[in-house]
């Protein structure tokens, strides 16, 4: 274990203490893939209840919290929904998600305290926050790239539809290992592949993975560090050509 994981482990048992002393819940920052990992490789470890932020499904960075009671029936995230449009709808489709991190960055704001960026079908962009970055995004961002826009919060989730946007695509492969699918999901070469998942950049269900050789099945989701993620929709039958057909869903 690196001494970056220890600190992030040790940062998670004292949340954990903390909710057992004080009787309250406690909140991680937003964890990436890899430390949303590391949390589920000792969620058994720890002595209070845990959960993440699950009112929107599929989301890349989790926030975890630590409850005494393991019968609670809600925990409130300390997250905010902002929703950024721009001005004229003439724009929509502009900007990017990268446009949107570096317009955040340049507020001096931690990758930690932003969560998912989701640019959704009908244009409308989301982004998941901590509660106090929030004011400062709505007051200090009129403008991302060359557009003008209007950020607001998302107050009633029940009432908004969160729509996550895809690109299907489908392919073929010669088997359904791990490093097969990475390559011809996020165009990679097969060696380029292997050596992303050693070098422990893949995920598989928001679980680290590193063997080459693991077999992936419909509906499994997989994460690449710096490349994206994709839901894998069917893995058909081996052809007579000893081929397999696949199916998958990029997340845009």
């Amino acid at each position: 274990m690196t001494s970056e994981e220890k600190l992030l482990l040790n940062r998670f048992k004292d949340l954990d203490r903390m909710a057992l002393n004080k009787n309250k819940a406690f909140f991680t920052n937003f964890l990436d893939a890899y430390e949303y990992s590391l949390f589920l490789d000792h969620v058994n470890d720890f002595d209070s209840h845990t959960g993440i932020y699950d009112l929107i499904d599929d989301l890349e960075r989790q926030m975890v919290f630590f409850h005494p009671d393991a019968f609670c029936d809600s925990v409130e995230f300390p997250i905010t929904i902002l929703k950024i449009m721009p001005k004229s709808a003439k724009f929509k489709g502009e900007i990017s998600h990268r446009d949107i991190l570096g317009t955040l960055m340049g507020l001096q704001i931690e990758r930690k305290y932003i969560g998912d960026i989701r640019i959704q079908e009908n244009g409308e962009i989301i982004v998941f926050c901590v509660d106090s970055v929030a004011n400062l995004i709505i007051e200090s961002i009129d403008r991302i790239r060359h557009t003008d826009v209007v950020i607001s919060r998302v107050e009633n989730i029940s009432d908004f539809n969160f729509c996550q946007k895809f690109i299907d695509k489908c392919g073929s492969l010669a088997s359904n290992r791990l490093d097969a699918i990475v390559s011809e999901c996020f165009n990679l070469s097969r060696s380029s592949a292997s050596d992303l998942i050693k070098s422990e950049c893949v995920f598989v269900n928001n679980k680290l993975e590193n063997k080459v050789t693991k077999s992936i099945s419909t509906n499994d989701k997989i994460s690449v560090r710096k490349h994206g993620k994709v839901k894998i929709t069917d893995i058909g039958e081996e052809n007579r050509k000893g081929k397999i057909k696949i199916s998958y869903s990029i997340y845009a």
